[in-house]
């Protein structure tokens, strides 16, 4: 099947990808293990629509494992920029309460997430 896939921890969009076969993509990510998420959305396309498709969707999503074609994503973590609480709140859209409860669970899912953010490897 060709399309783009959405991998999503809850509700977030953490990565967004392109297949021409979703299955076998959707297999390696299983394998890696590298990227946190437990929500799957497929949406099927002409391939003559992938790379518009996915790159609108980062864009508009800034999704925190996509580094290709994100604009607040491409830096971080390169010791080049590191946001503060207040720009990940504009930047992303998260509310101010919701990153405090993410930053209170330092073994969770969201405090990495928090982090990757931030622009951080680890607390600081």
């Amino acid at each position: 099947m060709v399309g783009i896939y959405l991998l999503k921890q809850d509700d977030i969009i953490v990565y967004v990808g392109q297949s021409r076969r979703i299955e076998a993509r959707l297999r390696e990510h299983e394998k890696s293990a590298n990227k946190e998420y437990n929500k799957l959305e497929i949406i099927k396309c002409e391939e003559d629509e992938l790379n518009d498709i996915e790159y609108d969707l980062i864009r508009k999503h800034t999704p925190i494992y996509n580094i290709q074609h994100n604009p607040f994503v491409s830096n971080i973590g390169d010791g080049q920029m590191v946001l503060t609480d207040v720009e990940i709140i504009k930047i992303y859209g998260i509310p101010k309460s919701t990153l405090q409860d993410w930053k209170k669970d330092k073994e969770s899912w969201r405090y990495k997430v928090y982090l990757k953010l931030k622009g951080c490897q680890n607390d600081r």
